[in-house]
């Protein structure tokens, strides 16, 4: 935390998923946060610049994990019957 840290502020909520969050992330160098969760969306997000998501992918089963590339470009998702998908954060569908 810089300046005066979260100690006597409101919390910044954002709501998007309907079923568990089961992965949260910021990407690498980035304000861009992706969230994963049973719901099978995959969510970006810029917090302190609005509290919708500004990217969504559904897919075909419930997510379990996810993981960034170093270079922020490209996050990697995982189901929970074992598939991955690799997703171009940079351009987002």
């Amino acid at each position: 935390f810089a300046g005066r840290g979260p100690a006597g502020r409101k919390p910044l909520l954002l709501a998007g998923h309907d079923d568990l969050v089961t992965w949260l992330e910021f990407a690498p160098g980035s304000k861009r946060l992706a969230s994963i969760a049973a719901d099978r969306l995959v969510l970006l997000w810029l917090p302190g610049e609005t509290t919708q998501p500004v990217a969504a992918l559904e897919l075909d089963t419930p997510l379990t994990c996810g993981a960034w590339s170093a270079d922020g470009k490209r996050l990697a998702v995982g189901s929970a019957v074992g598939q991955i998908v690799v997703l171009d954060a940079d351009h987002p569908q």
